[in-house]
């Protein structure tokens, strides 16, 4: 394993494994779903200066039925030229039944994600929802059907850069 990989990742992928089934409490009738995996190249190769990965979440979302809101869901690294882990980038897509535009919806997932409770503020026109895990900071924002969950280590240096770049990415006409 590479240096940093266990701490940020392994948070990371359990970021996953909460988002799969927020918002599911309210309806017990609610099919299984298969969760698709999103593309590795959904990312440039590059942001803010990191060399961008997709990481291999196929075992995590594996058993492949589950109730959740998701219809797909990528992982995807920031790492430095010397492969130090500097951050993650959940991105989640949600399935019609999910009510991704009501705040109800929105807070139970927020409360799912991070060790706080998460606070709001507004940047490049959007609204994020700013957490902490241990000894790294989580931001999470909703777009369209979407989810973002970027985790950068409490040490790197230019976390606002690397989420403006990430606020700002237009992923529909890679997924289309």
């Amino acid at each position: 394993m590479t240096r940093g990989w266990p701490r940020l990742s392994a948070a990371a992928l359990v970021l996953v494994l909460a988002v799969l089934t927020a918002g599911c409490g309210g309806d017990d009738t609610a099919a299984p779903t298969k969760i698709e995996l999103l593309p590795n190249d959904l990312l440039p190769a590059s942001m803010a200066g990191l060399r961008v990965d997709a990481e291999d979440i196929e075992e995590t979302v594996k058993g492949g039925k589950r109730q959740s809101y998701l219809e797909s869901a990528g992982l995807y690294s920031f790492r430095t030229d010397d492969d130090l882990l500097q951050a993650t980038l959940q991105v989640s897509r949600f399935d019609e039944k999910a009510r991704f535009t009501d705040n109800d919806f929105r807070q139970s997932v927020l409360l799912q994600i991070g060790s706080t409770v998460p606070r709001s503020f507004r940047m490049s026109d959007q609204t994020v929802y700013l957490s902490t895990g241990r000894r790294q900071n989580v931001v999470i924002w909703f777009k369209g059907e979407y989810l973002f969950v970027l985790s950068t280590r409490e040490e790197f240096g230019r976390p606002r850069s690397l989420l403006r770049e990430a606020i700002d990415l237009e992923l529909e006409e890679k997924l289309t």
